[in-house]
């Protein structure tokens, strides 16, 4: 007989064991199955992921853009460049040949006769008299100045301060 009861006391543990845990057995099974809410959650979760792929695809769209821009931008630099490179290199031969012909002027000036050349000098722009005079030896430009007018020896000393 106490065998019996032990039996009967394990199926009676048993039944009851099975009717506590049924709930949650059947709440397990529904979780296996996708409930709507979480059909939903993935289903946005999709929706986001391909939104962000899109994105991205623009974003590099662009940036392959922005490379391109970027290069052609260096190209025009270097063109650039080299466009100024020219330029100072026209100016510089430029100025050379300016100095050569202030040069070449300032002797002819020096070897005409003073009176002579005060008056050439009157005729010229004060700023090309200027760059003369400052080429010229020292005697004989102070020379030449004394036959020049003195508005045009003042002008032309002006001249020679901004120069300096």
């Amino acid at each position: 007989m106490v065998m019996y009861g032990v039996k009967a006391k394990i199926i009676v543990y048993f039944c009851i064991i099975c009717i506590i845990f049924t709930p949650f057995i059947a709440i397990a099974q529904e979780d296996t199955s996708n409930p709507p809410m979480q059909t939903a959650f993935i289903d946005l979760l999709k929706k986001k992921e391909k939104q962000l792929k899109e994105k991205e695809a623009v974003l590099k769209k662009k940036e392959e853009e922005l490379c391109s821009i970027k290069a052609e931008i260096l190209d025009q630099i270097k063109k650039l460049t080299a466009i100024k490179k020219a330029l100072e290199s026209y100016f510089a031969r430029l100025q050379t040949l300016e100095n050569k012909r202030l040069d070449q002027l300032a002797k002819v000036y020096e070897s005409t006769p003073p009176q002579q050349a005060g008056k050439m000098l009157e005729k010229l722009d004060p700023k090309l008299a200027a760059k003369i005079i400052m080429r010229m030896n020292k005697a004989k430009a102070g020379v030449i100045l004394g036959y020049l007018s003195p508005q045009i020896a003042c002008k032309i000393t002006e001249e020679i301060t901004k120069l300096r």
